[in-house]
């Protein structure tokens, strides 16, 4: 796990770093808010260690930004003592925790250790569905032919999913509306095949066959990563 520890004094900075280091964690230190915006977009970092007062850009206007850009890294933040208002700010801005100073060295691992099993994300490979000239990732639900765009809506990116996930295998209109489908709603055949006719359309190719009173498969084989 990777750690960013953004904090301009350098004494703190310098224990900070040892301790993660100490728990096994890979840490990296910049001392002011320009410094972690950069790093944070130069790098992938599994959680940030934020202090809320910092030269150049404070940690609320950096947590701000990350956020605005779509960053959704876990941000611990550090906070004085009765700074009450800042933290709620932090919280309001997309802060994930607050530790306040001065604080121990065994509540900062717990902590973080929390912090990082609440928010773990799977990697972007993990996501990846890959199928002849077809990409598709199943975290964002965005899929692509040949690195361009198709686009899907998201009951149909669901769908194609479902069929990423069962290469070769045909799938009837009842397994397809378990797979897209709330538990609770109810489409009829027509509406399945209606998706799936919007979906064949934006593919392009032959890669989604409809065998008559059975269902529909995907012929090509499936990548995961």
């Amino acid at each position: 796990m990777r750690i960013l520890v953004v904090e301009d004094d350098l004494d703190i900075q310098k224990n900070l770093l040892a301790n993660l280091r100490g728990a096994g964690y890979q840490a990296l230190g910049v001392g002011d808010g320009i410094a972690a915006l950069q790093a944070a977009q130069e790098e992938a970092w599994d959680l940030l260690v934020l202090d809320g007062q910092l030269p150049r850009l404070d940690g609320l206007e950096v947590l701000a930004r990350l956020r605005d850009r779509g960053d959704e890294v876990p941000v611990l933040m550090l906070t004085g003592r009765g700074a009450e208002v800042e933290r709620l700010q932090g919280f309001a801005v997309g802060a994930d925790d607050y530790l306040v100073k001065p604080f121990s060295t065994m509540e900062l691992l717990a902590r973080i250790k929390a912090l990082l099993k609440r928010t773990r994300r799977p990697s972007p490979s993990q996501g990846l569905l890959t199928s002849g000239p077809y990409r598709l990732d199943t975290i964002r639900l965005v899929a692509t032919r040949e690195g361009q765009a198709l686009p899907l809506l998201p009951k149909e990116a669901q769908l194609l999913e479902a069929f990423l996930r069962r290469p070769l295998v045909t799938l009837s209109r009842e397994e397809l509306m378990a797979s897209a489908w709330p538990v609770d709603s109810r489409p009829t055949p027509r509406t399945v095949d209606a998706h799936v006719a919007r979906l064949r359309k934006k593919l392009g190719g032959d890669a989604l066959l409809t065998l008559a009173g059975e269902g529909y498969r995907w012929t090509l084989p499936v990548q995961i990563g």
